[in-house]
């Protein structure tokens, strides 16, 4: 006998042990799935590979020896093989398939140095305590002792357990990488992760704490299903969709941030989350899911900012929730909502509502922001909000006029004291010459993009000003940056200086005074009006966009 058929003794329950000849060479797919009261069995050396599903469902195993000659295993060959503390993997393994060990009780496991291919999945044990990869391995590796597995090329962590450290190199993190990890309480997603898999953290039962860091723009299906210890989120504004069942059966969020950058809830996002009380729609929706919040129960109250009712299926909610939640919309725009399908069929419909989106200004006064609402500034004059019209080459100066009606998606210059304001919605009315471009997800930039040299509102040596952006710069979410033509740019010029029509003069001094290194080399002076002095006498000056006094 060569080889052990496919299915060959599938649900073989009462079969205890069993001894493979030597003359084997493969075992087949499902050879022995369901044989729960298998206890022992010897595979022997000449064996080269371990089939789909040939061992799953094989609860009574503890222990298993894999041969050296074996070169692959299947995809959930090892799959609910409760029973399973302790594995070798020899070096012969070049590839361990989709789900492997899923659902095994392994609490320790090292990845061989031959291993080139692992499936997703491949652990998700929920005991698990310690990974390793060997170090000669060079398709996979555990750096920083992380206790996870990370596909090195791709910077991707695919498997993780209940004390992996995520290093700050990850860019990713894989499907399933955390799946079933019954043991987790808490993560740190580093800054650097753009990425979360689909079922990513799914059914880890225990998670009640877990960052999600403003580089991410993604989340993958389901990544967070079943989280049912899970009380709070923030999903931060580089987030442009909510996929399908992310947050679903997260029974104890009572809270949860969808940022103004969210433009799609997919199907049962939020289904089965029992103790959700209060859900906001921001006017970025564009489109709500099947079931995206059905079995909510506690669910009273739905406020949602959009001045036009979107169009959603009746299931994106509860009957309980049209019969016992009050919906909060626009000031003024009731009657649309109670003419609207769906949204008609809450019983409390409240129009009280006044929008704002909120700008935070730090230390320096000043900042650029980009919103996906139209903003009116005209209320206060603690912020102020600014366009750049016009640039004179001649001078390297751009002029900031000051408006009070921003449209959406508009970059502008924000001026005031430090602190954060609330700014309402307004009617947003287009605007005919502005040089920024704002962006509402975290965008990568070069220095030079085709016929235009990009340029970002900085501080540098005191001063605040335009300065050239490095190449590979990553501009945040919500902010603005300034194109200019590169043809109309004074030589060798890395600045811009900033001159505002309502008054003052800010920034650095000229546009082609700035070194390699980003510092000042020139000592020009100004006084406060922003004037070239070629002979200053006593009084106040500006110099390299400091304060002076000369006596």
């Amino acid at each position: 006998m060569t080889s052990i058929g496919d299915w060959a003794f599938n649900g073989c329950s009462s079969l205890t042990s069993f001894t493979i000849p030597n003359s084997v060479t493969s075992i087949g797919d499902g050879a022995f799935d369901g044989c729960s009261g298998l206890t022992s069995i010897t595979i022997p050396n000449g064996v080269t590979s371990i089939g789909v599903w040939a061992f799953a469902g094989c609860s009574g195993l503890t222990s298993i020896t894999i041969p050296d000659g074996v070169t692959s295993i299947g995809d959930e060959a090892f799959y609910r093989c409760k029973g399973l503390t302790s594995i070798t993997i020899p070096n012969s393994v070049t590839s361990i398939g989709a789900g492997a060990f899923q659902y095994c009780s392994l609490t320790s496991i090292t990845i061989s140095n031959s291993v080139t291919s692992i499936g997703v999945g491949a652990l998700g044990c929920s005991g698990l305590t310690s990974i390793n990869v060997d170090p000669d391995n060079n398709n996979y590796d555990s750096r920083n002792n992380c206790n996870a597995i990370i596909e090195t090329a791709s910077n991707t962590l695919i498997a993780g357990c209940k004390k992996t450290e995520i290093p700050n190199s990850v860019t990713s993190i894989g499907d399933e990488a955390f799946y079933d990890c019954f043991s987790l309480r808490s993560i740190t997603i580093p800054n650097g992760v753009t990425s979360i898999g689909d079922r990513a953290f799914w059914g880890c039962q225990y998670l009640n704490y877990v960052t999600i860091p403003n580089s991410v723009t993604s989340i993958g299906v389901a990544a967070f299903l079943g989280c049912c210890s899970l009380t709070s989120v923030t999903i931060p504004n580089s987030v442009t969709s909510i996929g399908n069942e992310v947050f679903a059966a997260c029974s104890s969020l009572t809270s949860i941030t969808i940022p103004n950058s969210v433009t799609s809830i997919g199907n049962s996002a939020f289904c089965n989350c029992s103790s959700l009380t209060s859900i906001t729609i921001p006017n970025s929706v564009t489109s709500i899911g099947y079931y995206a919040f059905d079995s909510c129960f506690r669910l009273l109250k739905v406020t949602v900012e959009r001045n036009t009712p979107l169009e959603i299926a009746s299931s994106a909610f509860s009957n309980s929730n049209y019969q016992n939640a009050t919906l909060d919309v626009p000031k003024g725009t009731k009657a649309l909502y109670e003419a609207a399908n769906v949204w008609k069929d809450f019983r409390n419909i409240d129009d009280c509502l006044i929008v704002t989106d909120k700008i935070t200004i730090g230390e320096d006064g000043m900042g650029t922001f980009c919103s996906t609402l139209a903003l009116d500034f005209s209320g206060t004059d603690e912020i102020k909000a600014y366009i750049v019209s016009a640039f004179k080459p001649s001078t390297g100066e751009v002029t900031l006029t000051r408006i009070t009606d921003v449209p959406a998606n508009t970059g502008i210059v924000v001026k005031g004291a430090a602190g954060t304001y609330s700014i309402p919605t307004g009617p947003g009315e287009t605007i005919v010459s502005n040089m920024l471009r704002g962006v509402t997800m975290n965008t990568v930039l070069n220095k030079v993009d085709g016929d235009y040299t990009n340029y970002i509102l900085a501080k540098k040596n005191g001063s605040l000003g335009f300065y050239a952006v490095v190449d590979g710069s990553t501009l945040s979410a919500h902010k603005a940056y300034l194109p200019l033509p590169t043809a109309s740019l004074p030589s060798g010029a890395r600045s811009i200086k900033l001159v505002f029509e309502d008054g003052g003069t800010t920034g650095v001094s000229e546009a082609s005074h700035i070194n390699d290194n980003g510092e000042m080399i020139n000592d020009n002076v100004y006084d406060l009006q922003g004037r070239r002095v070629t002979k200053p006498t006593r009084g106040l000056y500006i110099v390299n966009g400091r304060k002076f006094v000369i006596k």
